[in-house]
């Protein structure tokens, strides 16, 4: 997992503004932060992270490696730790070309889409492992609404 982790901070460190990147890192992100994404995406939770790691390399650096390896590790844990962490990242890395540059080569994509992932995968997870439980069963359904 610490390979993992290093090469998700290596790409984060390397990934360069592009886009509506620039958008969200200067006064028009800051503008429709103070309009609350008035008639926007509808995408508050990404857009909220998009301003962040747009602003900040640290917390780019921190956001992007923790949802990065929180998806294999999350992979690996529904599928019951059957498959190693190793082939759960190949995986990913199999994506093609234009899949893997709109979701981990771009950091609105990462912001919009990664981070729904890994939060998609964690409740998975939660009702896998508490399928007695109706608050993660809430929590899902709450999810999919």
């Amino acid at each position: 997992m610490l390979a993992i982790t290093l090469f998700y901070l290596v790409i984060a460190w390397l990934l360069v503004l592009s886009g509506d990147d620039w958008a969200w890192g200067g006064d028009i992100g800051q503008a429709r932060l103070e309009n609350h994404f008035d008639e926007y995406n509808g995408r508050y939770f990404g857009n909220i992270i998009e301003m962040i790691i747009t602003r900040s390399i640290f917390a780019r650096l921190l956001i992007y490696s923790f949802v990065n390896t929180g998806i294999v590790f999350l992979i690996r844990e529904i599928l019951d730790r059957k498959v190693a962490y190793v082939y759960c990242f190949l995986l990913i890395l199999l994506l093609s070309v234009s899949f893997y540059s709109q979701t981990y080569g771009w950091l609105a994509g990462f912001a919009n889409y990664n981070t729904s992932t890994f939060l998609f995968l964690l409740i998975i997870y939660f009702v896998q492992k508490n399928r007695n439980s109706f608050f993660y069963v809430g929590a899902f359904l709450f999810y999919l609404c």
